[in-house]
């Protein structure tokens, strides 16, 4: 079996003005058994499609390829999933991992309320709604690129998929996108907000500030339900020897609690070796809370006490995101937080090649004013 030597995580910033998006890459050093060493490339979302020409050239001029063997999109949005048209288009890839919802129409239709709809409107529905991501699934058939669906418990690559699980996606995540037919909520087991609730009355301006220290956090213990296309997001889990990494996409908190029970079920506290974590939707301030983040990095530690977590958020230039509350959140609790705004992206590695021209950035100190 091939082992892994080495690993790099390229964070690339998606856009110019503040509209945020993902786009990563992964490449990672594999030897085999007659010591023979090789090199694997991997792409999780792509951004808008000016993102996903720059992913293309990435592979192509830093990595030195055009072959990827996994491209994974975490979720239908098209801030994640509309540059990796442009991968798919120009480099040969191995595998496309993405959920298709569209497939589940006949699941949906048994808890639709209005008889009028049918399987084929539905999926209709689903593909008109999600033509970023239905797009992705035409180009894959056209070049011969097979899809597979990334459930809780694939392996993709050197990464675990963590959540979500296809029951969950099925009945509690895809009949609420938005848009969708009413459901029959006796069928299901949550109370969903709709759009105008979560942004309208429960979100507070972010031009109200509060004051926080080490000691003080505001972050709220209870977040607000976010979209279920976000929660829809794949978790990875990354295995790299003694070096773990996770990656979140748009992830809301119960996504992210599901994903830190598998982990507990497979005996694994990712306190003891998380060396690299994405902050989950860019930074949002509703989609982390201090227990999740008690249990994904250890409770907040002294001021002076660092541990060697870096947290990544992808966010566009002009972007207001991370939130100041969630970026004070995560170094009390040891991590460096770092983000793609002031620079072309965000470069993590372990055991690879030297860059030339590469920037040492600073990680985010902590605010004494966040927003409310």
């Amino acid at each position: 079996m091939d082992s892994i030597i080495g690993y790099e995580v390229d964070f690339l910033r998606v856009g110019e003005n503040s509209k945020s998006g993902d786009a990563i890459a992964i490449r990672y050093r594999l030897r085999d058994a007659s010591r023979r060493e090789r090199y694997e490339v991997m792409i999780v979302d792509g951004g808008d499609q000016k993102a996903g020409q720059a992913l293309v050239d990435h592979v192509r001029y830093v990595y030195k390829t055009e072959r990827v063997e996994h491209v994974v999109n975490t979720h239908p949005d098209a801030d994640h999933c509309a540059g990796l048209s442009v991968v798919l288009q120009e480099l040969d890839v191995g595998t496309l991992w993405m959920h298709q919802p569209w497939n589940y129409a006949a699941d949906i239709l048994a808890r639709v309320l209005d008889g009028r709809h049918t399987p084929n409107s539905i999926e209709k529905r689903l593909r008109g709604k999600l033509s970023a991501a239905d797009r992705l699934e035409q180009i894959a058939e056209e070049n011969g690129i097979p899809v597979r669906s990334p459930y809780r418990g694939e392996r993709i690559g050197p990464f675990w998929v963590l959540s979500p699980d296809e029951d969950w996606y099925v009945d509690e995540l895809v009949p609420y996108f938005k848009d969708m037919p009413e459901i029959d909520e006796d069928e299901g087991d949550q109370e969903h907000l709709d759009e105008g609730q979560l942004w309208g009355k429960n979100v507070k301006s972010a031009a109200d500030w509060v004051s926080e220290d080490w000691y003080n956090e505001t972050l709220p213990a209870v977040a607000v339900e976010p979209r279920m296309e976000n929660e829809s997001s794949v978790i990875l889990w990354g295995d790299f020897n003694e070096d773990k990494v996770l990656l979140t996409g748009d992830a809301g908190p119960e996504a992210l609690t599901r994903a830190l029970d598998t982990l507990t079920v497979s005996r694994i506290n990712p306190c003891t070796n998380l060396k690299l974590t994405q902050l989950p939707h860019h930074g949002g301030r509703h989609t982390v809370t201090p227990t999740i983040l008690d249990r994904l990095l250890g409770p907040i530690r002294a001021p002076t006490s660092r541990s060697n977590v870096c947290a990544v958020a992808c966010v566009a230039k002009e972007s207001e995101r991370p939130r100041r509350v969630v970026a004070n959140a995560y170094t009390r609790r040891g991590a460096r937080v770092h983000t793609t705004r002031d620079c072309r992206g965000f470069w993590y590695r372990r055991d690879m090649p030297e860059r030339q021209n590469v920037s040492v950035q600073n990680p985010l100190g902590l605010f004494d004013k966040v927003e409310a």
